[in-house]
């Protein structure tokens, strides 16, 4: 099941509380879940304002091809970890606007909500080998889905989040989650090696590799 986490998630009483179709529609649509009725948690609610944002964290592929060969609930574990860091950085840095009629400026907020959703395959993808079908790859992988709200303690009321600024630093975001996640690859005794990109586990092929990263060749 998938809860509610983050700090904004506290102040609208839904932290660790399991995410419901009519708790996401709310929430998507800017809708206070606290109170009856269709009373919206911002001041402003434009037909075109963005619900969330999605903040997708990868393993690397030999990490997805060792959990679906072992099972060691170590690779899932870990990854999960490393997305919470990842997002923690996130959420750390959350800001939201502060214009004037004359500036546009920013005013930091430290808080999102975020709901994690796990995948265990890529995208189908259908090859034939051998003459046998094969669809979707093995692929370790996680959907943060941040909606587009925060507490401003500035003004003391929710408005909506300004990603423009976490967006320029992905990529270190990215670089949080793939620290982290092989850091609690070698604690739980797992060797790595580097790569011209990252990192792989040692003794899985860059053959097995590339058998199991089909979505890869076809987008390539």
């Amino acid at each position: 099941q998938v809860l509610f986490e983050g700090e904004t998630s506290k102040l609208l009483n839904l932290h660790g509380t399991q995410v419901t179709k009519e708790l996401f529609r709310k929430i998507a649509y800017n809708i206070d879940p606290r109170v009856p009725g269709d009373i919206t948690l911002t001041a402003r609610n434009v037909a075109n304002r963005k619900s969330a944002f999605d903040f997708c964290f990868s393993a690397s592929k030999s990490v997805s091809v060792m959990h679906f060969a072992t099972k060691d609930p170590a690779f899932l574990k870990a990854h999960q970890l490393a997305v919470r860091k990842a997002i923690r950085f996130v959420e750390e840095n959350a800001i939201t606007q502060a214009n004037t009629q004359k500036d546009r400026g920013y005013e930091h907020t430290g808080n999102i909500m975020l709901m994690v959703f796990d995948h265990f395959t890529s995208r189908p993808v259908e090859v034939e080998l051998e003459g046998r079908k094969f669809i979707p790859d093995c692929q370790i992988h996680s959907h943060a889905i941040v909606p587009n709200i925060t507490w401003n303690p500035h003004k003391n009321r929710f408005q909506a989040l300004e990603m423009g600024k976490i967006h320029e630093i992905a990529p270190y975001v990215e670089e949080v989650y793939h620290s982290h996640l092989s850091k609690e690859l070698v604690k739980a005794g797992y060797a790595l090696r580097r790569t011209k990109d990252r990192y792989e586990i040692e003794g899985v092929s860059r053959e097995i590799i590339d058998r199991f990263s089909n979505r890869t060749a076809q987008i390539e």
